[in-house]
């Protein structure tokens, strides 16, 4: 069974989609002719231009628009990840504890790596 897409021609082709509806802005008559490429949308420069605070709407949403020039895919719009935090080296000084035996290796543990019965 194919997926149907909310005003789409055709999923596999080149569609137009209502995004006032997709994005809960009803009553807004905004459509881009979209076209899938492994399971991302595309659309043109020009339509990511005019429509780019709308397609954030969608990134923010989770979905990955792919942004193309006459017809070859040239950018991916995702949603950006934070850097992260700075280390701070011995921030666990005093919380860890190792064992006096840590080093040392079982002899039946040690006779398993060798391939010896236990």
């Amino acid at each position: 069974m194919r997926r149907q897409w909310p005003g789409a021609i055709d999923p596999r082709t080149a569609r137009s989609v209502a995004l006032g509806d997709e994005l809960g802005c009803r009553g807004l008559p905004i459509r881009l002719s979209l076209t899938r490429l492994n399971g991302m949308d595309q659309v043109n420069v020009h339509e990511a231009k005019t429509h780019l605070s709308r397609l954030l709407e969608r990134v923010e949403a989770g979905e990955e628009i792919i942004i193309s020039r006459a017809g070859r895919p040239v950018a991916r719009l995702v949603s950006y990840r934070g850097l992260r935090s700075r280390r701070h080296p011995g921030s666990w000084r005093g919380q860890v504890r190792i064992a006096p035996d840590f080093d040392e290796l079982p002899a039946d543990l040690a006779g398993a790596f060798r391939g010896e019965a236990s």
